[in-house]
């Protein structure tokens, strides 16, 4: 089994070789992806035995609603990025900001 550090520099490898290629919106999806593969299960776990209650309970009961706005946020901005393709970035912006609010 690896170790947590061999597995978060591994994946900071992974995020070296990705910014090469994918520029800024490739380190904006690897934080996400650190964000949900390091943090979220940690202040998950951290929660359910600081509050004494199940793993299960704290990640589907507590954290359903806001895991339901970010599927519906990311849901609407992939349709205004998918309507926004070929418009200026001005517009896009403008399009994203009011649709997400």
């Amino acid at each position: 089994m690896m170790g947590k550090g061999l597995r978060r520099g591994g994946f900071f490898g992974l995020t070296l070789l990705g910014l090469r290629h994918g520029g800024f919106p490739a380190m904006i999806a690897f934080s996400l992806g650190a964000s949900l593969l390091f943090s979220f299960p940690y202040g998950i776990w951290r929660t359910a035995r600081y509050f004494n209650l199940p793993f299960s309970e704290v990640l589907l009961g507590w954290s359903r609603p806001a895991l339901r706005l970010a599927l519906w946020m990311g849901l609407i901005g992939l349709l205004v990025a998918w309507l926004g393709v070929g418009w200026t970035a001005r517009v896009k912006l403008l399009l994203g900001g009011t649709a997400l609010g």
